[in-house]
C-alpha cells in the first residue's frame, strides 16, 4: 500500500519533469527561430522575447523543483 503510493507519487513527479523539460526545449527552439527575422527594436518583438524568456525560466524552474521533490 505505502510502496504503491510512493511509486505513484514518483511517477507523477517524473511526468511533470518530462513535460517541463519538453516545454523548455520548445521555448528555446522558438527563441532561436524567432530572433533573426524580426527587428529587435519593435515593441512587439521585445514583448514576445520577454514572454519567451520568462516561459523558459519558469519551465526550467519547474523541472528543477520536480527533480528536487522526487529525490527528497
Amino acid at each position: 500500500m505505502i510502496r504503491t503510493s510512493q511509486q505513484n507519487q514518483t511517477d507523477r513527479y517524473l511526468n511533470i519533469t518530462t513535460i517541463s523539460i519538453f516545454l523548455s526545449a520548445v521555448t528555446a527552439s522558438t527563441l532561436q527561430i524567432e530572433g533573426p527575422g524580426v527587428s529587435s527594436k519593435a515593441a512587439i518583438a521585445v514583448a514576445v522575447n520577454s514572454f519567451l524568456f520568462s516561459s523558459l525560466i519558469f519551465s526550467t524552474a519547474s523541472a528543477v523543483q520536480s527533480m528536487v521533490a522526487m529525490t527528497w
